[in-house]
């Protein structure tokens, strides 16, 4: 009997699941789907079986994905939760979990990239023809393809993909655990460790505020490729948040005569300008980023923030207004956009976007800081 694949994912994602849903039943895959296979009944509880009974546990990630795990989890946070105890429970052989990107995002902080094993929006056909050589059906492609991966490689990959799951729900020290395990069987396995690990170790080390490790792995992935653009991205990231900007812009800069399309690579640059107070040039930066990804919204967001700077309040205005409308629950956007309000002595509308930062993060200090002070103008408090 083929293996079983449940399906995880975010009703906004509806269409684009029902399409991934559809193209690998043709490629003849066992795979789970609620909107085809929850019968009558306790449908929380089928569920759970159902992924009980999977060998294979498939988390489709989007930015609406995203904001339903973490911090206010949603029904994927807890259908993400429990596939982890599953497999914690099971050998690698019996059960995995595999994170597919439906659309280029990250989780929290969109400065830093990842290569991901299995990325839709790059190649829907091809990836969907490995996928399904993976979960014993057939490659449209090449009906003929067989998994001609090595039991080493089949383990490595597993547990890649375990950790890339615990990556994406921002569990940063289970994802480095496994990271470190990964890299120990492929130094075994095939005498050297690949630079995407290195490179997700370095990410997962920066999430954990290990700066100076980090920076460590970022410097082993570019001693194995010189020319490996998301490693002098994220090196970047890094030295930004120690402060170093002349360095991390120099990072960045590789990273764009590596690949000069490179939406992240350009939002970094434009942080690293603002850290330096070049805010004109990191306007420009920000638009570059923002010309080949329209929906970068926190490249909307920190355009904003760089007109405000500049007092060009309207325009910065308008940018908020781009990031909301990509992501309503954008806290730091609301927040600022009631500063870039107060500026303009538009009290009462500054107030209602300290009070959506509130309503999305009741413990932001400085949405409600800003609140008070509004209410204070407006005569409405004491």
């Amino acid at each position: 009997m083929k293996p079983q694949v449940f399906l995880s994912y975010a009703r906004e994602d509806l269409d684009s699941v029902r399409k991934f849903y559809a193209d690998l039943k043709k490629r003849k895959v066992n795979i789970w789907f609620d909107k085809e296979d929850l019968g009558p009944g306790r449908w929380k509880k089928s569920i759970l079986k159902a992924i009980a009974r999977s060998t294979f546990f498939v988390i489709c990630i989007s930015q609406a994905a995203l904001r339903k795990t973490g911090d206010e989890p949603g029904f994927v946070d807890e259908e993400l939760h429990t596939a982890w105890e599953i497999a914690q429970a099971q050998s690698d052989t019996a059960f995995t979990i595999i994170p597919v990107r439906l659309e280029d995002c990250d989780r929290g902080d969109h400065r830093l990239s990842v290569y991901h094993q299995y990325d839709l929006f790059k190649d829907w056909d091809g990836v969907l023809d490995r996928l399904a050589v993976r979960f014993g059906g057939f490659s449209l492609s090449d009906k003929q393809a067989t998994d001609e991966r090595t039991a080493d490689q089949k383990m490595i990959e597993r547990l890649q993909s375990k950790a890339d799951a615990y990556y994406f729900a921002g569990d940063y020290a289970k994802a480095l655990s496994l990271f470190n395990v990964v890299a120990g069987q492929e130094e075994e396995a095939l005498g050297k460790v690949s630079v995407h690990i290195l490179l997700k170790k370095g990410v997962v080390l920066a999430g954990l505020d290990r700066h100076e490790e980090a920076l460590e792995a970022f410097d082993k992935a570019l001693e194995i490729n010189l020319d490996y653009a998301d490693a002098w991205s994220n090196k970047g990231v890094v030295l930004a948040g120690l402060d170093r900007y002349e360095e991390a812009l120099a990072a960045c800069d590789k990273a764009l005569e590596i690949n000069p399309d490179f939406a992240n690579a350009w939002y970094n640059k434009g942080v690293d300008l603002a850290g330096l107070d070049r805010d004109e040039e990191a306007l420009a930066a920000y638009d570059k980023a923002l010309k080949i990804n329209p929906d970068f919204v926190n490249a909307w967001s920190n355009k904003g923030a760089a007109l405000g700077r500049l007092d060009r309040h309207e325009e910065a205005l308008a940018a908020y207004d781009k990031a909301l409308k990509i992501n309503p629950d954008y806290t730091d956007a609301w927040y600022n956009k009631g500063a870039a309000l107060r500026h303009l002595d538009r009290n009462e509308e500054a107030l209602v976007a300290f009070d959506k930062a509130l309503e999305i993060n009741p413990d932001d200090a400085e949405a409600l800081l800003g609140k008070q002070i509004m209410l204070q103008a407006l005569g409405l408090e004491g």
